[in-house]
């Protein structure tokens, strides 16, 4: 896992993974779950004394790729709101959603590709990304995500 200091939160760190530590006292903290029809898991975190409810995947993909404008959003590829790891945050806009969708789903067909190369069993590869086994074993032979 990396971590990384959450921008406007110097007492917090998130992980490539979406868990967040309190560095004050080194305790990892539990998001609150997305419930059906809801957009994401949220955290709550202070900053001076002021608390903020903020979605997870928004502070994931902000710490590890870049802030998110006002008018964009972060979108699940496996459909599941309180997956917030980062291979599984799309960002999208309403100009350019699907552009970036589709450089992100390369990547993460890269990334695939490479665990597999080193040996990594499909089922442990899906169970890692999220997505099923045989959809691992068509994104290596590029019938998927090619």
């Amino acid at each position: 896992m990396i971590w990384k200091v959450i921008d406007g939160y110097p007492n917090y760190e998130v992980s490539d993974m979406g868990d967040v530590l309190n560095i004050t006292t080194a305790k990892r903290l539990h998001a609150t779950r997305a419930e059906k029809g809801r957009r994401g898991a949220t955290m709550c975190l202070t900053n001076n004394g002021i608390g903020r409810t903020l979605l997870l995947s928004r502070i994931v993909y902000g710490a590890f790729v870049r802030p998110i404008a006002t008018k964009e959003w972060v979108t699940f590829f496996d459909g599941n709101p309180n997956n917030c790891a980062l291979y599984n945050l799309v960002l999208r806009t309403a100009g350019n959603g699907t552009v970036e969708a589709l450089r992100f789903r390369g990547e993460r067909a890269a990334m695939i590709r490479k665990m597999s190369g080193k040996g990594m069993s499909r089922n442990d590869i899906a169970e890692i990304t999220g997505i099923t086994a045989s959809a691992v074993g068509q994104i290596i032979k590029r019938k998927r995500w090619a």
